[in-house]
């Protein structure tokens, strides 16, 4: 059934559904999510940095963790769990969980070093694997933050100045750096304090947070139609702005390497958040002419994104310890790509389904 009714010749919102654009956005997320990770980790050289490379280091950055982080905060107005408890919990679980990923990847594509014995030789490679701040230790935290918002019931002009206050220490603590692994891996997880921070929270938040006003707006609208209108207008606006800037004064779009895309500052969470704005709006009205399939695929890998976002990585890990890192040609890497997302999709179907049958009994 469609959340949406005609009346006075407009489309009127009604909030308690799922909104297909905002599904549609999260699943494309993470196609391109697997695509990047497959190219960096799998791809030759050769191929990482060619004109196709690029193109998918493109579609790894602002279309993928950006709007992962964006509908984290627009999916919490959504939710019906108002629970700060409930929050708390699922938030620590998502963090350890974080942790426990780091755990098996390294196990898993170390195996054959440390079957062998010569994983001392690799320490240096090892120990990082394992403290990565990854998206799951962000999401975790940032699950906990959206959940005390939602306790406090802020309006929106305080919810978009604590983003800023956030994201403005941002150019503070940036300054102070560490090569320590123990102090790394505690104070990776608040600021970029060290290269694998890769989602420090003070870079990040700003996206769950202005996502969380978006989900307020959105679901309070009058007219769907109208409100993506004003959306896609002022975010391409604003986005061309911010271009011309940063362009004009030669400020680091956070594109360029891997380390400024992570610690990123406060003018990029501007410039990304009208990126993923436009981008959800467009993607609005190319659901409504997408088939059928493509969209419920798209849907169904949104509502999976946790266990596949696991998946994906292990299978991944599994590959790296076969053949090793950045070995495959384009046409291999690509057909790497599709199997792993059926193979993701699949498993997490089933994964679901086993879980759904435990909790019948």
């Amino acid at each position: 059934m469609s959340n949406e009714t005609i009346s006075g010749g407009k489309k009127l919102l009604y909030s308690p559904k799922r909104q297909l654009e905002l599904d549609i956005a999260k699943g494309l997320a993470v196609l391109c999510m697997i695509a990047v990770h497959v190219q960096s980790n799998l791809s030759k050289t050769e191929i990482i940095y060619s004109g196709f490379g690029g193109i998918i280091e493109f579609l790894g950055t602002l279309p993928a963790a950006p709007v992962f982080m964006f509908l984290l905060g627009t999916g919490a107005v959504y939710s019906r769990n108002n629970n700060l408890t409930k929050n708390i919990e699922r938030g620590v679980k998502i963090l350890i969980l974080g942790y426990i990923l780091n755990i098996l990847r390294t196990i898993i594509i170390f195996l054959p070093l440390i079957v062998s014995g010569e994983w001392k030789n690799q320490i240096d490679n090892i120990i990082p694997s394992l403290i990565t701040v990854d998206i799951l230790q962000f999401a975790g935290l940032a699950i906990i933050f959206i959940g005390f918002i939602k306790k406090l019931e802020l309006s929106i002009p305080k919810i978009i100045a604590l983003a800023v206050a956030i994201s403005s220490i941002n150019y503070i603590m940036i300054s102070f750096q560490t090569k320590s692994y123990f102090l790394g891996a505690i104070t990776g997880v608040l600021w970029g304090s060290s290269e694998w921070s890769s989602f420090p929270f003070i870079t990040w938040i700003f996206y769950p947070l202005i996502g969380y006003c978006f989900g307020i707006v959105l679901k309070n609208a009058i007219s769907k139609e109208d409100f993506y209108k004003k959306s896609l207008l002022y975010s391409v606006i604003i986005l061309v702005s911010l271009i011309v800037v940063s362009i004009y004064f030669k400020i680091d779009s956070g594109l360029l390497t891997e380390t400024s895309y992570a610690h990123h500052t406060l003018f990029n969470n501007f410039l990304y958040t009208s990126f993923v704005v436009a981008w959800i709006s467009c993607l609005y009205y190319i659901s409504k002419i997408s088939p059928l399939y493509l969209n419920n695929m798209l849907a169904r890998w949104s509502k999976n994104v946790n266990s596949i976002y696991i998946i994906h990585w292990i299978l991944i890990s599994i590959l790296i310890a076969v053949v090793g890192l950045n070995k495959l040609g384009f046409f291999v890497a690509m057909m790497a790509v599709t199997i792993i997302c059926i193979a993701s999709d699949m498993i997490a179907q089933n994964y679901k389904k086993m879980n759904l049958a435990i909790r019948k009994q």
